[in-house]
């Protein structure tokens, strides 16, 4: 009842003050780049523009659609009851990782930051593989990351909501979670042929209330994602021949790591002989 939601909501507060954090991080404009962030050296920003959040990765996979998304019939999102889309052409890409987030200032749309964004891709020579907008982008085109029911966003597909690494409401949250959205734009370029792919989706927050992501709203979101190809590392641990007598005799198996073979094939490749 009323007295119980009182009570929790008390005990909330209390453990809030107690830790000296806040039930929620609210969003306001920011006045500089969130520390610890930086422009990827392959794409230049919008101009104006600050940085709301970054992630970086040295190795990671990260999938980009080069078609509109479609729904897939009785399918959900993990964790969600949010109805599935898939694209029929992607394109799955691992190495070095880099996402951005940025507000841009107030005035440009969302639409004159992506034309920058597309303009910049052909001044490196880009080639683009991939662009669309609004509905024709396929799922929700007004909806961010966030939310329950309904269906699934381009934003959702590229990046959802539990891999946020943000506290609810804060500068971060709100450039990659605000609703509602408009003026969705995407594209995916490869800048050269061994150079980095680019992700680059922008929208427009239209969110108006001040107890939410209002600060931000009427302005431009540019998340750039950008994959580097990298040559993973082999760390696998090899094993002596005395290490695996030593085990076999004492636990009667061994554990062998840095085996490979070709897929489907029982040939041992070259790159196992340390093994």
């Amino acid at each position: 009842g009323i007295n119980m939601t009182r009570l929790i909501f008390s005990l909330l507060i209390l453990t809030c003050s107690v830790w000296n954090a806040p039930l929620f991080a609210k969003a306001q404009l920011p006045k500089a780049d969130a520390s610890h962030t930086a422009d990827h050296p392959a794409l230049k920003r919008y101009e104006g523009s600050l940085i709301l959040s970054q992630i970086r990765r040295d190795y990671e996979e990260f999938v980009m659609p080069l078609s509109p998304l479609k729904p897939v019939p009785g399918k959900k999102v993990p964790s969600l009851t949010v109805a599935a889309f898939e694209p029929d052409k992607k394109l799955s890409l691992e190495g070095a990782y880099t996402r951005t987030i940025y507000l841009a200032p107030k005035g440009p749309s969302s639409l004159e930051v992506f034309r920058n964004y597309r303009d910049e891709v052909a001044a490196k020579d880009g080639e683009i593989l991939y662009q669309c907008k609004e509905g024709d982008c396929g799922g929700d085109p007004n909806r961010s990351v966030a939310g329950n029911g309904g269906k699934q966003s381009l934003a959702m597909y590229l990046f959802p909501a539990s891999k946020l690494e943000a506290n609810l409401l804060s500068n971060a949250w709100c450039g990659a979670a605000a609703r509602p959205i408009s003026g969705l734009r995407y594209l995916v370029a490869k800048l050269s042929a061994n150079g980095p792919t680019v992700s680059v989706l922008t929208y427009r927050i239209t969110d108006k209330n001040k107890l939410t992501c209002g600060a931000f709203g009427g302005r431009a979101v540019a998340i750039v994602d950008i994959v580097q190809p990298k040559v993973r590392e082999q760390k696998m641990v090899t094993v002596s021949a005395d290490e695996m007598a030593a085990r076999l005799t004492s636990d009667g198996t061994v554990a062998l790591y840095g085996i490979y073979f070709d897929t489907g094939k029982a040939r041992v490749q070259p790159k196992s002989d340390a093994a």
